[in-house]
């Protein structure tokens, strides 16, 4: 064999060793790499680009399995802003929620019965809202008038 060829692939082997080695223990790279019958599939797991990887002439080469990854990139960027956005709102509605409760967790929030003034308002209200049903209810026992 060449000895050019040799060191190269010993190292390439070495590294993708390495690399499928830790993707299994527990990944917090960039990168997930998983053994395919030909190759490798790699994942992007910060763009979630995906390529299908071989060896081909003693070479190992990457093609992009993500046909509209660019295309997507508008979208993933509204996304991810509706997503901050969200969560601004829970943590804003916790907060609400936090201020409603008392140090005993127990509701601040008490029943509070209304005024005599809004009892009056409202007996008024109901007061002339009978008062015009029944006149309505009147014109409907009234004998018709004489037709013209």
């Amino acid at each position: 064999m060449n000895k050019q060829l040799v060191m190269p692939s010993i190292v390439f082997v070495m590294l993708v060793t390495g690399m499928a080695a830790a993707s299994a223990a527990q990944h917090t790279g960039r990168y997930v790499l998983k053994q395919t019958s030909d190759g490798f599939l790699r994942l992007d797991t910060e763009t979630g680009a995906v390529a299908h990887c071989l060896k081909r002439d003693s070479r190992w080469q990457c093609d992009s399995l993500s046909a509209g990854a660019a295309s997507q990139a508008p979208d993933i960027a509204r996304l991810k802003l509706q997503n901050e956005e969200l969560k601004d709102r829970v943590a804003r509605l916790e907060e609400i929620v936090r201020s409603m409760t008392s140090r005993a967790g127990k509701p601040k929030t008490k029943l509070e019965l209304p005024s005599d003034q809004e009892l009056d308002e409202m007996m008024g209200f109901f007061e002339k809202l009978v008062s015009r049903f029944m006149r309505f209810a009147r014109t409907l026992q009234d004998p018709p008038g004489e037709d013209i």
